[in-house]
């Protein structure tokens, strides 16, 4: 089946393929039984009537699912190539100023993953981290940052820090749900990540 938001996009496609001359191309997602979504590429050719009047419709469609996963991975891979040559160009003018390192990081982090991104750093014995920069490509969300993101350290034995500092390893949180949030939040710090609107997390360990 077409996937429901290319369903009016197919629609118009085959609309305007009658009306045009010559081979028409369409790129759309269909849903297959087994739920998962693939990538057709379709083009069809309008056979017509001495009076222009479409008589019949052939092609072909391909699935390109696989070529538009390598094309987005390539996409990603040049954004992140980008990205690291644009931070360590600020790196190499910043020299030995840490926080102008960390306000690096955050800045092309956030335009880089779309979202906001925090760095906290740890207490020597292991019991608190403390936020030191952080930002959001939506201004408005940044100014709401500046106002109600927590200054003091908080504590490092948390249900989502625990594993990450144990094991040293990325922790993906998918799906946040409000309930999640309220009972692993503490209290004076709910009304920020209520504000912002946190619905998933991916906490990321950096070693010096």
């Amino acid at each position: 089946a077409v996937h429901p938001d290319d369903h009016e996009y197919v629609l118009r496609r085959r609309v305007e393929l009658l009306e045009e001359e010559g081979p028409g191309d369409i790129e759309y997602r269909v849903i297959w039984p087994d739920g998962s979504v693939h990538v057709i590429f379709g083009r069809a050719t309008v056979v017509r009537n001495e009076l222009g009047q479409a008589i019949r419709v052939y092609g072909t469609n391909v699935d390109i699912t696989e070529r538009k996963k390598t094309e987005e991975d390539i996409r990603r891979y040049a954004a992140q190539m980008e990205a690291l040559a644009k931070i360590s160009h600020t790196f190499a003018e910043a020299g030995l100023d840490v926080q102008t390192v960390f306000e690096t990081i955050v800045r092309y982090t956030a335009e880089l993953i779309g979202d906001t991104c925090v760095i906290r750093l740890l207490s020597s014995d292991e019991q608190w981290l403390k936020s030191v920069s952080f930002h959001n490509r939506n201004p408005e969300v940044k100014a709401l940052m500046r106002l109600l993101h927590p200054t003091n350290p908080t504590s490092a034995n948390h249900s989502w820090l625990t594993p990450v500092l144990k094991t040293g390893q990325p922790l993906l949180i998918p799906i946040i749900t409000q309930e999640q949030l309220r009972r692993s939040v503490q209290p004076e710090y709910l009304l920020f990540f209520e504000q912002i609107g946190l619905h998933s997390m991916l906490i990321v360990p950096l070693r010096v």
